[in-house]
């Protein structure tokens, strides 16, 4: 597993410009398959809400 880091926090030589520190590529994966899970569980409310959504772009586009 790798580790991902802020390409902000040493810049500049001396100042730090990224106080966030690493954060472990496990950690992410569990965070992404969190995310895409709770998609999942609520798909029939998303596709409610992203229908209407659309229905409303939709009419004023048209």
């Amino acid at each position: 597993m790798g580790v991902e880091r802020c390409s902000e926090r040493y810049k500049v030589k001396g100042v730090m410009g990224c106080v966030n520190r690493h954060v472990e590529e496990e950690m992410l994966v569990k965070a992404y398959l969190m995310a895409w899970n709770a998609l999942v569980e609520n798909r029939e409310t998303f596709i409610e809400q992203w229908t209407e959504q659309l229905r409303k772009w939709i009419r004023i586009l048209c």
